[in-house]
């Protein structure tokens, strides 16, 4: 017997349309949000919490079933998400009409083995189509790079709050440089986000500098300091605590006298260590860890600004964004340990307050958002931070690709040709591959508010005229030249998408079995009952074998 009584098996036919039923129903929630035109989710978690969105992985993590093939499936989003921050929808899309394709073909007396053979030389071509239509970025169409990025914004929001924002990335070329050398200079990891609710979106502003969401300590701290001297610390600053050995100290209190001494030696102390840094020229220090009360008053009264508990993500960002690490005692500070800032200061936004360290051409660069709720900032907030990766995936490609359909059209029309370099039973696996293309386009269309069996025969006309750059306009509701247009596809983004949802779909299409343990527990014991039995067996054959040999084993 193979397997024992806690196992469940799900074979062949019923496990195939199992999975395909899972996957074209999964597809089926994310297809309205797909395009420059689609809408968004309203996520319910909970009864108090939800969010609305449009990234796929987020609607992903929503998913409730809990089979082997939805894990996978999420698990490969997540995958996308990370390697391009983009394309999620299209991975899940993509997986959908291909799995479904290849159970049509297997339905035909197609086995999988021949399907995957044929995808396997349908995506090397529709590679190799890509490939040939890309657009490389020059000195002559540098602005392609600013485009992609638009197109990554278009429809979400108005034009105004793209426009705005498009020229915020652009008031960082203060030299008319191009903006490929600008954003060059920077890395997509050197972008932070924060968000304080109140006013609206166009109130948002780009900083050369860092933020910390920490209120000021005292009132007597100074508001704001010009060009100060920062230093990072990472041990405490309180000579109560025994991690500071270079502070540490005993004390014995024993009556009122004692405590008086104590109190009047821990004002003295601290007054005097406060100067002496004041002396060595610093005006801001952030503490990893927790800074004495009187110390900190006393710097306070110096004109000294000095925040604890900084998180130590914060203080690592500060580290890079001004060219000094954290020191681990106070009592022994170089000049290599003190980094220089343009501006500290407190600011303070309805109930929020926050410290604002700007750095004029500083490699961190942080975006201030404003809006009218937290739903509308996290909204906002994946849809800018997801642009702005596009933008640094293009500038490491340094390619783009027609959008608005184009690049899909042409995979679908070249590999229908390609497909006629075939007689066999590959043939009709590349065709049905070619098609799963053409139905991307269509709900680019329809969420548009079109009809796709109207624009797509008028497409197929264009690019009959070898005008392969021809796409969809959503905005125009027209067929225009996407190039000049300025409607633009990620290179990366779309390649990666294509690969691993033909090389998923491929992995699943060979599954011809499920086999599921539904009692763990009777599972398990099951288990050990067998490796008992298999051990008194092995025990009765060594008894037997020295019984057999006795004689032999006498001489």
């Amino acid at each position: 017997m193979l397997y024992n009584d806690t196992v469940k098996i799900v074979e062949n036919k019923d496990l195939r349309l199992s999975n395909v039923l899972k996957l074209k129903s999964l597809a089926h929630s994310v297809a309205s949000i797909f395009g420059p035109c689609g809408l968004t989710k309203l996520v319910l978690k909970t009864k108090d919490e939800y969010f609305v969105t449009q990234k796929g992985h987020k609607i992903a993590t929503t998913f409730t079933n809990k089979t082997p093939i939805v894990n996978i499936l999420k698990r490969l989003m997540a995958t996308q998400h990370t390697n391009c921050g983009d394309g999620t929808k299209t991975v899940l899309l993509l997986i959908g009409l291909m799995l479904e394709k290849a159970n049509k073909l297997v339905e035909e007396g197609i086995s999988p083995q021949i399907i995957n053979k044929g995808y396997f030389l349908a995506l090397n071509k529709c590679l190799e189509i890509i490939e040939n239509n890309q657009i490389a970025l020059n000195g002559k169409n540098e602005d392609c790079l600013i485009k992609i990025i638009e197109c990554t914004l278009t429809n979400k929001y108005s034009i105004h709050v793209k426009d705005y924002f498009i020229n915020l990335l652009k008031s960082l070329n203060e030299n008319n440089e191009s903006m490929v050398s600008v954003l060059s200079e920077h890395d997509f990891h050197d972008y932070y986000f924060r968000k304080v609710a109140g006013n609206g979106l166009l109130d948002s502003e780009l900083l050369h500098g860092f933020i910390i969401y920490k209120n000021k300590p005292n009132s007597i701290m100074p508001d704001r300091i010009l060009n100060p001297n920062i230093l990072l610390i990472q041990k405490s600053i309180d000579y109560f605590i025994k991690e500071n050995h270079s502070m540490f100290l005993e004390s014995s209190v024993e009556s009122t006298q004692d405590h008086h001494k104590l109190v009047g030696f821990e004002e003295d102390y601290y007054k005097k260590l406060s100067e002496s840094i004041k002396n060595k020229g610093i005006d801001v220090i952030f503490c990893q860890k927790r800074v004495n009360e009187e110390f900190l008053n006393s710097c306070s009264k110096l004109g000294m600004i000095v925040l604890d508990s900084v998180g130590e993500k914060e203080i690592k960002t500060l580290s890079m964004m001004l060219h000094i690490g954290p020191i681990s005692s106070i009592n022994e500070i170089s000049e290599n340990d003190v980094g220089i800032a343009d501006i500290a200061e407190f600011k303070k936004f309805a109930k929020d307050e926050m410290l604002i360290i700007r750095k004029r051409k500083a490699n961190t660069l942080t975006f201030l958002l404003r809006g009218g709720t937290k739903h509308v900032l996290d909204e906002f907030h994946e849809s800018l931070e997801t642009a702005i990766r596009v933008g640094y995936n293009t500038l490491k490609s340094m390619k783009v690709l027609p959008g608005g359909g184009a690049i899909e059209l042409q995979c679908s029309q070249q590999l229908q040709l390609y497909a006629n370099n075939f007689a066999d039973k590959l043939q009709l696996v590349i065709l049905e591959y070619a098609k799963v293309f053409e139905s991307l386009i269509g709900y680019i269309i329809v969420n548009s508010g079109e009809d796709p069996l109207t624009i797509i025969p008028n497409l197929k006309k264009f690019h009959s005229q070898k005008k392969n750059n021809y796409g969809y306009d959503v905005k125009a509701k027209s067929i225009v030249n996407v190039i000049d247009n300025g409607t633009l596809d990620d290179y990366f983004t779309k390649v990666h998408a294509i690969k691993i949802a033909t090389e998923m779909a491929c992995q699943i299409n060979r599954i011809d079995r499920l086999v599921m343990v539904h009692d763990r527990k009777l599972y398990e014991e099951l288990e050990q009952q067998g490796k008992q039995q298999k051990m008194e067996k092995r025990n009765e054959d060594i008894r037997q074998y020295f019984k057999k040999n006795e004689e032999d084993f006498r001489m």
